[in-house]
């Protein structure tokens, strides 16, 4: 397998790890505008609903199963209407900035 010459595997493996009641997380890379994550979401667990006003986020499943919940309403109850995308691999999922999302394990 070859490697680009500016990525270092091994300080991958040694990134810390942010525990959440939902799992885990690391950033892999930060860059002018963008931050890569990897997400580790535990079985039957989910994040909160949330939407960022300037910001979209694109999420790539690299193994298991997960939903992703998204609503463009403006209504008080951002479950309300809203609708569930079943992530699969090798197919990313854009999410536009100013959307309601929320990525669970169930």
């Amino acid at each position: 397998m070859s490697q680009s010459p500016d990525l270092n595997l091994s300080s991958i493996v040694d990134l810390p790890v942010v525990e959440r009641e939902w799992g885990q997380y690391k950033v892999l890379h930060s860059g002018d505008g963008f931050t890569v994550k990897e997400l580790i979401i535990n079985p039957k667990k989910r994040l909160s609903m949330q939407r960022h006003k300037y910001r979209s986020e694109t999420w790539n499943l690299v193994v298991g199963q997960a939903d992703i919940v998204t609503n463009l309403c403006t209504a008080s109850d951002p479950f309300d209407g809203a609708f569930v995308h079943h992530l699969h691999k090798e197919n990313p999922f854009v999410i536009p900035s100013n959307t309601w999302h929320q990525c669970r394990n169930d």
